[in-house]
């Protein structure tokens, strides 16, 4: 048995396997991700540990800049709603959202 089986398994069968050992105690107050450690322990699996994703930043765009573009965004999407462009308020608000995201993981950094 694998941890990735283990983690899919419920709170319920997951007690019910960590009855099956005697060095477990307290396995009804336990949280699923607490019996799936103790039990990934006693069966001797490795820690999972999923890599973090890194955030690509573009580093020659300021959040000036940024916060421009995001504004003159707004402008044309409040044209495209009196106009009743659907398509291209829907891009719009894509890109929007996209400089949005920028400048957040800029001030991140």
């Amino acid at each position: 048995m694998t941890r990735h089986e283990l983690e899919k398994m419920t709170v319920v069968k997951l007690r019910e396997e960590a009855m099956k050992y005697s060095e477990l105690t307290g396995v009804h107050g336990m949280k699923k991700e607490e019996l799936v450690g103790a039990l990934a322990q006693l069966m001797g699996l490795p820690e999972e540990e999923k890599p973090k994703k890194k955030q690509k930043v573009k580093k020659d765009v300021s959040k000036k800049d940024l916060k421009k573009d995001i504004l003159s965004l707004k402008g044309k999407r409040d044209e495209a709603i009196q106009a009743k462009d659907g398509k291209t308020l829907k891009r719009i608000r894509k890109r929007i959202k996209k400089a949005k995201r920028s400048l957040r993981k800029l001030a991140v950094a």
